[in-house]
């Protein structure tokens, strides 16, 4: 994964990388001054919209727009790539490019964004309240969503009542949720006999067991 032009070589260590889109992707890059003038290069990439990219030599904290390298001589640069949240998976094309007055040179570099699952429980009408009567069963039909962009797979619902309470679910357990795909599930609250008149909180949890 070589590029060279004009006396300047890139050579990045991992050119191709892979992550979620709340991952930076940071790539490795030797440039090699092989000229016989020391020069400043100018430091540039071609990223997909949304995207956005810092420079940085080494291992350095600091940002850069330029990168100093002595006649005969390499150094280390630090490429990051940020993809935006609302990245749909796939692989996208990255290009590196380096130039000064007299040479110029670029690698080509890629990115893979893996799907990610998101899984969200929705009420009766948007609504995630409602009255139940003590020692008695009173049913709601929720919808679990997966608005990710991958697969969720094994999921099991379960949930921390207030003491005494019973909740139950059905299904207890979804096998699988494409991207955008959705599940029905029942709702069956059954407060304590001994409950009094009130507001009461509890939290519903999801278990994800997919690999």
């Amino acid at each position: 994964s070589k590029s060279a032009a004009g006396g300047v070589t890139l050579t990045p260590t991992l050119p191709a990388l892979r992550g979620t889109a709340k991952s930076t992707f940071s790539y490795k890059v030797k440039v090699a001054n092989d000229s016989a003038e020391d020069a400043l290069f100018n430091l540039t990439a071609d990223v997909p919209e949304g995207f956005q990219t810092r420079f940085k030599q080494g291992y350095g904290a600091e940002e850069i727009t330029g990168l100093p390298v002595k006649a005969g001589a390499s150094a280390d640069l630090t490429f990051e790539v940020v993809p935006p949240r609302s990245v749909e998976a796939g692989r996208y094309p990255i290009a590196l490019q380096v130039a000064d007055a007299n040479n110029k040179a670029s690698t080509k570099l890629s990115l893979e964004v893996t799907g990610q699952p998101q899984i969200h429980m929705v009420g009766p009408q948007d609504r995630l309240s409602g009255s139940a009567v003590a020692g008695g069963d009173t049913s709601y039909n929720f919808t679990v969503a997966n608005t990710g962009s991958a697969p969720v797979t094994d999921v099991t619902l379960s949930s921390s009542p207030p003491q005494g309470w019973k909740v139950t679910y059905q299904p207890e357990n979804i096998a699988s949720l494409a991207p955008d795909g959705k599940q029905e599930v029942n709702v069956t609250i059954h407060p304590s006999e001994r409950a009094i008149a009130g507001d009461y909180d509890y939290q519903e949890r999801f278990i994800d067991l997919g690999k």
